[in-house]
């Protein structure tokens, strides 16, 4: 777990390079929540030419550049290519030798795959820049760039984001902020003007918001109480 000392430098360092995206992981979460997201960021080291993130793919994190070059490469659809039927072996030819051959042709077409063709170079990212930040909220959506460490540098340093660590955050954050107006509303009623602090968020903690339809009833004259009802926003004849 990263100590205060070190947290104090991520913020910090978020803060001062990243302004222009750190609204895409930020949000209005209060200083507290955006400190405790720095606090489950990671460093990563990648080699000159090493793979990030790979076009197509799905993922599960997002990704800063902290020090060094990376280089993003789109490659554009292309028409389905006709498939022209391989000619049948000759009858002579034995099963064991077809499925020899077989073999032998599967390696050859890996190992000339082994170069992979990430289409065009359209761009490089350097410090402060951030890029993946989509999946955090959208586990389906599928990367639109292959990312790699660019050539012009022999490493690039990067922190990452889980999603599974941001979404626990944001829902926290989400919830405080709801528990936080629900409390709001407590100090503006007479019943709970006595009421401490602590003992208001406590009852806070175990309201639950409800929202009724026009000609909707909240309960029925003689039925048995089960709730209390405070209403925040409505009108009532």
């Amino acid at each position: 777990m990263r100590n205060e000392q070190s947290l104090d430098l991520v913020y910090g360092w978020m803060l001062q390079n990243c302004k222009q995206y750190s609204n895409n992981i930020f949000g209005a979460a209060p200083e507290y929540i955006r400190r405790e997201i720095c606090r489950q960021m990671r460093l990563i080291k990648v080699k000159c030419q090493g793979l990030v993130i790979r076009q197509g793919d799905t993922g599960d994190r997002c990704y800063i550049v902290v020090d060094g070059l990376v280089d993003v490469y789109v490659k554009m659809e292309k028409p389905m290519d006709v498939v022209v039927a391989s000619p049948a072996p000759p009858p002579m030819l034995s099963t064991t030798k077809q499925r020899k051959m077989s073999r032998r042709m599967s390696s050859e077409v890996n190992s000339q795959n082994a170069a992979v063709d990430y289409g065009a170079m359209v761009a490089n990212l350097g410090p402060g820049a951030m890029f993946g930040e989509i999946v955090l909220l959208n586990p389906s959506a599928r990367r639109n760039a292959t990312i790699k460490a660019s050539q012009y540098t022999e490493s690039c340093d990067l922190i990452c984001l889980e999603r599974a660590d941001y979404i626990r955050l944001v829902r926290t954050a989400s919830m405080e902020a709801s528990h936080y107006n629900n409390a709001e509303v407590l100090d503006r009623m007479f019943l709970f003007r006595d009421w401490k602090k602590h003992e208001k968020m406590r009852l806070v903690s175990a309201m639950r918001s409800r929202h009724f339809a026009c000609n909707e009833y909240l309960y029925h004259a003689g039925a048995d109480a089960k709730w209390m009802y405070i209403v925040t926003s409505a009108f009532f004849t």
